[in-house]
């Protein structure tokens, strides 16, 4: 059990083992944004948090990395934010609070004899645009 607990921190998501799923854990996160005044420095700690080498949560910090970014192009300092990106950085961390019934299946076929294949395609826009399904074939039928 010991090794399993190591495998899902190093995998930046969790795995419950008895129901198969993946889902994140921002509780710690969400605490630790509320008791700090807001400050680049504090998006940029929280921000670096949520290790997801998989991208299942791609979706959810793609938001606070172009705050970030918006906050350099418009050469905020390091010291406390401005209101509105105050206001925006407290969005963030509410709509935070839904992650927690997030529950993502490490399997995604239907039966040992589908054909199951991930089609995504992405663009390198100046904000963020992407697309991800899963197509799956069975013996007898198809299935979309």
């Amino acid at each position: 059990m010991f090794h399993l607990e190591i495998l899902r921190r190093s995998l930046g998501v969790k795995w419950d083992i008895d129901k198969d799923v993946f889902q994140i854990d921002v509780q710690a996160k969400i605490v630790e944004a509320s008791k700090e005044p807001v400050t680049k420095r504090l998006l940029l700690k929280v921000m670096s948090k949520f290790y997801d080498t998989s991208g299942l949560f791609a979706q959810v910090t793609v938001i606070i990395k172009i705050l970030f970014q918006d906050m350099w192009l418009s050469g905020i300092k390091w010291e406390l934010l401005p209101p509105a990106v105050a206001q925006q950085w407290y969005k963030w961390i509410n709509e935070l609070q839904c992650l927690k019934d997030i529950h993502i299946p490490r399997w995604t076929g239907f039966s040992l004899t589908s054909d199951v294949t991930i089609h995504m395609f992405c663009d390198a826009s100046e904000r963020a645009y992407g697309c991800l399904f899963v197509r799956a074939y069975h013996f007898y039928f198809k299935i979309c």
